[in-house]
């Protein structure tokens, strides 16, 4: 099982005790538990000041919706993970990543959902996001086509850092592609930090089997 990103801490006072006494006549059926957690991810969504915002992801938190309420929701999660605030995302992603562990997340949702993260500014969802696409792949190799290549998107991202982890990443599992496939990624790779763009087309611009087999596997990398 993975280790979820840190989300909103459980803050003590008047905001920590009206989310748990909320979620408490919800869970005892006092409250609507469906259109409560509705509220409280529509709200998430429109986005506010943090200071706004924070009651409502301890509230979310606290309901705690299983994987089920989750799949019902799966656009509003997506979309919270994608542009949601720092905090509400994690909160987004967690919830999501433990739906594909489920595996109840389909292949083509996470490609984009990853597409949208890598994006992100914020290098510990970016990181959270690459740690879960090398782990469905190692868990499936059928996905890898659609995941390297919603991986490539990080390939632009600011941060050399991150370049280079979704570099190694792609060099990991480059041996489950095809050569058209390949050619995708050597594209993508013109987008890499010069420093890290010879050692891309070293390894991206020959068959791919061939040139997986010849790297050395880095290490497995950190959950975040």
């Amino acid at each position: 099982a993975h280790t979820p990103a840190p989300t909103a801490p459980h803050t003590p006072g008047a905001e920590n005790e009206w989310a748990g006494a909320l979620a408490l006549l919800a869970n005892e059926g006092t409250l609507e538990r469906a259109e409560l957690l509705d509220r409280c991810l529509a709200k998430l969504l429109r986005g506010d000041r943090p200071a706004n915002l924070r009651g409502f992801g301890l509230l979310t938190e606290r309901l705690a919706p299983d994987n089920d309420e989750v799949a019902s929701r799966l656009a509003t999660y997506v979309a919270l993970a994608a542009r949601g605030a720092g905090p509400c995302a994690r909160l987004a992603q967690n919830a999501l990543r433990e739906l594909d562990d489920a595996g109840r997340l389909g292949s083509v949702t996470l490609a984009e959902l990853s597409k949208a993260v890598l994006a992100r500014p914020e290098r510990s969802l970016v990181a959270a996001q690459l740690s879960w696409v090398d782990t469905a792949v190692r868990r499936d190799s059928s996905r890898a086509p659609e995941l390297l290549n919603a991986t490539s998107a990080a390939f632009a991202h600011p941060a050399v850092t991150v370049q280079e982890r979704a570099l190694r990443v792609v060099i990991r599992h480059l041996r489950h592609l095809d050569t058209t496939q390949t050619a995708a990624l050597q594209d993508a790779a013109r987008q890499l930090d010069a420093v890290l763009r010879d050692e891309a087309t070293r390894v991206l611009g020959g068959n791919a089997t061939t040139a997986a087999a010849s790297q050395t596997p880095p290490a497995l990398l950190p959950p975040y």
